[in-house]
This record gives structure tokens, sequence and C-alpha cells, in this order.
């Protein structure tokens, strides 16, 4: 049930591979947040549904959300600084 769920999303923003789309261009901070907001979700869906199939443990699912959460934090950052000095 939740494997349909996470492979029906669209995203918008975020690939596959939950990281922005390239050639997309993110020039304003709201773009940084709706971009970086994506990536969480996205990651989030998809360690929710290995560890629903069984594929990992609650130990590494949780592990694996806090990675999720610092590198969208670390990315939301760069965004807003890259937007800054920009623009």
């Amino acid at each position: 049930m939740i494997s349909a769920q996470v492979t029906s999303t669209k995203f918008q923003n975020v690939d596959v591979n939950c990281k922005p789309i390239s050639g997309k261009p993110v020039v304003t901070i709201s773009r940084c947040s709706a971009v970086a907001a994506e990536m969480s979700t996205c990651g989030q869906q998809k360690i929710t549904e290995d560890l629903v199939n069984g594929e990992i443990q609650h130990q590494e699912a949780e592990r694996k959300y806090e990675i999720i959460q610092e590198a969208t934090n670390r990315w939301f950052e760069s965004c807003k600084r890259w937007v800054r000095n920009f623009y």
C-alpha cells in the first residue's frame, strides 16, 4: 500500500533520486524552500517504503531520516547563500 503511494507521488522539483532537477532554475529563497521540502518528502517516502517492505530495520530508518534532514538543511542553507550572493 505504501509503495503505491510513493511511486505515484509526482514531484515538480526533484528527480526520482530526490535530487533537484538539473536545468530548473532556483533563483529565489522561496524556490529554495520548495525544492528542499520536496527533497525531504521524497527521501522520507523512500525510507518509509524500504521500512514497510522489510528492506531495512527501524533503527536504520531512523538514522537515514536524520541523514536526509541534515543533507536537506545543508542544501537549503547553501541555496539561500547562493541566491543572496547571486541576486
